[in-house]
């Protein structure tokens, strides 16, 4: 078995070099998943990435997994100003995270565009560049998401 072949969920080149070499061989997709220790689904979503079983180049899947994991990527309420104002609305209205994100996707069902996750809100408040939509509201957080004393 061939353990640690990528970080943390992801295969790495060793991994795909021997999802390669399985299909060179012939093997199945859920002995090649066994003997990397991964779900079958992990190297049947790999091998279809890279072009199937005929096509599968193990050095050029690899190289298009990295660039994809690239950072930095555009994060969504930095990249898209109609979803940011949105957002930026309810918080002023004192909405928690959740109810933007489920008010979001109830008024607008048919613009993905306008989704967003509570927890990409939370990084947007909290995590990325110490808070950029923190320094949007201005004095507004200051009064948002405290620890409520009633609890």
């Amino acid at each position: 078995m061939v353990r640690g072949t990528g970080h943390g969920r992801r295969l790495g080149a060793q991994g795909r070099g021997a999802i390669a070499a399985g299909l060179a061989r012939g093997d199945s997709l859920a002995s090649i998943a066994r003997f990397l220790g991964v779900a079958v689904s992990t190297v049947s979503r790999e091998v279809a990435a890279g072009g199937g079983r005929q096509a599968y180049d193990p050095q050029a899947r690899h190289a298009q997994a990295r660039a994809a994991r690239a950072r930095p990527k555009a994060r969504v309420l930095d990249s898209n100003d109609q979803l940011r104002a949105l957002v930026v609305q309810g918080l002023r209205q004192r909405w928690s995270p959740q109810q933007i994100s489920r008010r979001l996707a109830a008024d607008h069902p048919e613009r993905d565009d306008l989704r967003v996750s509570h927890e990409t809100i939370y990084q947007s408040l909290y995590v990325q560049g110490r808070g950029t939509l923190r320094a949007e509201l201005g004095g507004v957080f200051n009064g948002l998401c405290k620890p409520s004393l009633k609890d």
